[in-house]
């Protein structure tokens, strides 16, 4: 009878052994895929608020909460200021759409993006419509506990734009 106590004991140790190394395990895979799911959140939203927009001041003071400062001014256009957009003869406006993203992780505070989407952009009204391939990178910051974007790139346009 003390044989079956003594084998039963050890059987049901091992069995919480097992139980509490799962659980641990369970526990990093959903703290990995809660940092995927950050990471892929920011890029789309940066994407979004860079490629949809109104006017062009609206998209940079858009885009400044998603991304690092030097991120931020790789976007600038080299010794240009941002209009006041008080011409309203000439209108520019755009908007992303059919979002695909490719996803490297270079390590735990740095992710690359290959983004492919559809975007639309509006001159005077007129529209046209392409396919773009646009690099991101983002990095992570302690300070913000956030993902922001370090630099952009835009890679290609697949096709001819749509009248």
């Amino acid at each position: 009878m003390k044989k079956w106590f003594y084998i039963l004991l050890i059987l049901s140790l091992v069995i919480n052994v097992v139980l509490i190394f799962s659980s641990m395990d369970l526990r990093s895979q959903i703290k990995e895929q809660t940092k995927n799911e950050a990471v892929e959140l920011a890029n789309k939203e940066f994407l979004t608020k860079f490629f949809t927009y109104k006017t062009i001041k609206e998209r940079y003071e858009g885009i400044k909460p998603f991304m690092t400062e030097q991120g931020y001014n790789s976007t600038l256009p080299a010794g240009i200021e941002l209009p006041e957009d008080t011409d309203e003869s000439m209108s520019v406006s755009s908007r992303f759409d059919k979002h695909i993203p490719f996803k490297k992780v270079v390590d735990e505070k740095k992710v690359e993006f290959l983004n492919q989407f559809s975007l639309t952009t509006s001159f005077n009204k007129i529209a046209s419509t392409q396919e773009v391939i646009v690099r991101t990178i983002m990095v992570y910051e302690e300070n913000d506990k956030n993902w922001k974007v370090d630099e952009v790139e835009f890679i290609t346009t697949l096709g001819a734009p749509d009248a």
